[in-house]
């Protein structure tokens, strides 16, 4: 915590909300509980930049949702979209779509193999596209009947 606290203390305040999205991916700060001095120190910085103007709430929950792993994000946007949650959809979403943007991942054959069908449904409503292939050219399609999920191969047709 000590490192993170040096490095955003020497930063302004839009260069500190890079450093904390850096600190949020790299110690997984989504995951801990609030008494675990990293995201206490997470918590304290975010309050104080979305005090200052700097970011806002919906910035810093996008720096969560980003820290998380893909399959977490498609196991909580199952949750919230069985709940009715349209904010919390559209926030999820967007992460999902934004990790697929920086990493490369297609997404939405992640949540093919996981047999997410309901975030299946959701992101080819938004923004998937069924036919983009992995590099092996195995589509969302091909894994979905080759791994039986058939519900989500109906989803994809």
């Amino acid at each position: 915590a000590a490192y993170w606290e040096l490095r955003l203390e020497s930063v302004d305040g839009k260069n500190a909300a890079d450093v904390l999205r850096t600190l949020a991916v790299k110690e997984s700060v989504g995951e801990l509980g609030s008494d675990v001095p990293v995201r206490a120190l997470f918590d304290r910085v975010s309050a104080t930049l979305m005090q200052a103007g700097a970011i806002l709430r919906g910035d810093v929950d996008e720096i969560l949702f980003m820290a998380m792993s893909t399959e977490d994000l498609l196991k909580q946007l199952e949750s919230v979209i069985l709940e009715g949650d349209v904010e919390n959809t559209r926030l999820h979403a967007k992460a999902l779509v934004q990790k697929q943007v920086e990493n490369g991942e297609i997404v939405l054959i992640s949540a093919v193999r996981m047999s997410h069908e309901v975030v299946v449904l959701a992101l080819i409503e938004r923004v998937a596209d069924i036919n983009k292939a992995e590099d092996d050219g195995r589509t969302p399609l091909y894994i979905g009947a080759q791994n039986g999920h058939k519900a989500v191969v109906r989803a994809l047709m």
